[in-house]
């Protein structure tokens, strides 16, 4: 089995992304929002998570197939338009299960510009073996 290099320990730091309205603008694009809470100067909790996870599953350099099978999310903070924002995280488990793939839990930090924390959060991942 192909190993993808998620060892338990591995840590990863994006690179810091600012929520301006190009990338709020492609968020609220993919889901349709028309509703005004999506126009506010506040970014909805689950658009600060969907940008954060993304630059980190490319960032880490996750294969295509990879499963996302569940996540865990907790606010601290709400972000702004305009903050600058970075997502640090730990592989903090990984097992491979024969032709079954690999099972890899993330846990992860979004933090502003300041390192304050706006939202941390868990993800599990399937990673299946490219043939």
């Amino acid at each position: 089995m192909t190993s993808h290099g998620f060892t338990a320990g591995r840590t990863f730091e994006s690179e810091k992304v600012t929520l301006n309205s190009s990338v709020l603008g492609d968020y609220r694009s993919v889901i349709e929002a028309t509703a005004e809470a999506y126009n506010e100067d506040y970014v909805p909790t689950i658009a600060l998570a969907a940008i954060g996870i993304r630059t980190l599953l490319s960032g880490l350099g996750v294969p295509p197939g990879a499963v996302h099978v569940s996540q865990e999310l907790q606010s601290h903070r709400a972000a702004k338009s305009g903050d600058t924002v970075y997502c640090h995280a730990e592989v903090t488990q990984s097992s491979r299960r024969g032709k079954g793939g690999e099972i890899v839990v993330l846990e992860f930090k979004v933090m502003d510009r300041e390192s304050v924390l706006l939202l941390d959060g868990r993800t599990t991942l399937i990673i299946f073996e490219q043939e």
